[in-house]
């Protein structure tokens, strides 16, 4: 569940209902750690939550000898939360949108406080992304953080070796 919904916070559901179910939370912010024990909570997930996070919550669930728990289709369930690398990145041209392959991405990078992608063919995009959700996106094998504002692809770096060289 996330402590923060659209309508408000979570917990406005725990003071309106008897909740016996057991509960894993998940939020952007420390504030309501200490809240979440007083129902029935599992776990408190920190987002970007990571595959090893819901994993852990799961075997602390499964610790505590709930019977009645299906744990093969918990386990499905928990599989979906897997993280997948992103193959496309859809951005706004004008009044058009385009897809941008992962591969033809340069870098991503913060330039007064927005977040662009840079393509082969030198063109900047904005991104409605942060970098530190591109980073959950991205392969590490591709794609590595230069410093806070930067993520390079370095294939990037291998394309402008080539041409340095090819020039030179």
């Amino acid at each position: 569940m996330d402590v923060q919904l659209e309508d408000g916070i979570c917990f406005k559901i725990f003071e309106n209902c008897a909740i016996k179910t057991p509960v894993v939370f998940t939020t952007a912010f420390d504030d309501y750690s200490l809240k979440t024990f007083k129902v029935n909570s599992v776990d408190y997930l920190s987002k970007p939550i990571v595959f090893e996070q819901i994993k852990n919550a799961f075997e602390k669930f499964k610790t505590a000898q709930h019977p009645k728990m299906d744990f093969i289709k918990i386990a499905l369930f928990i599989n979906q939360f897997q993280t997948k690398t992103k193959e496309h990145f859809l951005i706004k041209n004008g009044e058009h949108y385009r897809s941008i392959q992962v591969s033809g991405i340069n870098c991503f990078y913060i330039k007064e406080r927005c977040n662009f992608i840079n393509v082969d063919n030198g063109k900047n995009y904005a991104i409605d992304y942060s970098l530190d959700r591109v980073e959950v996106f991205m392969d590490s094998k591709t794609f590595f953080e230069v410093n806070r504002n930067t993520i390079i692809n370095f294939m990037a770096i291998h394309r402008t070796i080539l041409s340095t060289l090819r020039v030179g």
